[in-house]
């Protein structure tokens, strides 16, 4: 079982959201808002959160917030790609290139907001968070709910749940609880939706809308056969599904199923009851316009590599058609 997060916004997610507040009493956790008037939103430069940042940015514009991005990387390398190519649509927002580890790229001025939505270890983020320390009202973390430690017993992950010692997110999460600072703890599953910078749906979309055959292994609250069976039929085409066990295919680091091969999901509860939070997204209501936006992507009209599909069909004994 696996849970996909985030589709369009940060805060419209199917996401598990841990909050915490240091120090304070539940009643006041309550009345917690994190809304600012100048918010410094610290950006990755690839990988699955790399559009989030852009997606809170336009919320928090779209509110009357005023917004300044920090991006670590190179501008003229990350530049063009999604969802950094998608910046100039922020109409108001200050974009700055740097690094998150390097004070002297800050942008300068004060803030009241920091989004972190970089780090993914201590070393990554201790120098933000220093900077910051007695200058913000809140600090905000982008941690991931992939710290926690999995459990085939009690799958549906909740806040308060065991976490994976070595995961470098949980060092971040000890260490702003250390500092006492006003912060909050954001831990997104599956991420999904458009710009992204990391293939999910569309790893399936890849197969499915080529007529090819392919592999899958457990799933979510929508199944991974359940998200292959949507996408068929939102692309009017029909999936062969095929279940392989990774550890007996001698696979490379990277290759295969793009998703963890164990239970992923887990419950928004607290999100709502703390912070009134709704999910605004389902997948199955958003797999039509996702595969719209694949074909419109002009990915169908380059040739992947499936030498990894064939290679793994063979394994199991199953003789695939030609994938074209």
């Amino acid at each position: 079982m696996a849970q996909a997060a985030l589709s369009g916004t940060f805060l419209g997610a199917a996401a598990s959201l841990q909050g915490r507040t240091s120090r304070q009493s539940a009643s006041r956790r309550l009345a917690v808002s994190v809304r600012a008037d100048k918010a410094l939103i610290v950006n990755t430069k690839g990988g699955g959160h790399a559009f989030l940042g852009l997606h809170l940015a336009k919320k928090l514009l779209s509110a009357g917030h005023s917004v300044t991005i920090l991006n670590d990387g190179d501008k003229e390398k990350l530049s063009g790609k999604a969802p950094f190519s998608q910046y100039a649509s922020l109409a108001g927002a200050e974009v700055v290139w740097g690094s998150p580890t390097d004070p002297a790229t800050y942008p300068a001025g004060a803030f009241d907001v920091v989004y972190d939505n970089n780090g993914k270890n201590l070393e990554s983020c201790q120098p933000l968070i220093d900077h910051f320390k007695g200058k913000v009202k809140h600090y905000v973390f982008v941690s991931s709910a992939g710290a926690y430690a999995a459990n085939s017993v009690e799958p549906m992950h909740v806040e308060g749940d065991k976490r994976k010692a070595s995961a470098g997110h949980v060092a971040v999460e000890g260490y702003l609880e250390e500092q006492q600072l006003p912060y909050t703890v954001f831990q997104p599953l599956y991420i999904y939706g458009p710009h992204t910078a990391k293939d999910c749906e569309q790893w399936f979309m890849e197969r499915i809308l080529r007529c090819g055959h392919f592999n899958l292994c457990s799933d979510r609250c929508i199944t991974f056969d359940g998200i292959v069976k949507a996408i068929a039929a939102a692309a009017s085409k029909e999936a062969k599904i095929v279940h392989y066990n990774p550890a007996e295919m001698g696979l490379g680091k990277g290759e295969g199923f793009p998703f963890r091969a164990v239970h992923f999901f887990a419950s928004s509860d607290k999100a709502k009851r703390v912070l009134g939070w709704q999910p605004q997204h389902n997948f199955l209501k958003d797999v039509d316009q996702l595969v719209k936006d694949f074909q419109a992507s002009g990915r169908l009209d380059k040739q992947p590599d499936f030498s990894v599909d064939d290679k793994i069909l063979a394994a199991v004994g199953y003789k695939a058609e030609a994938l074209v």
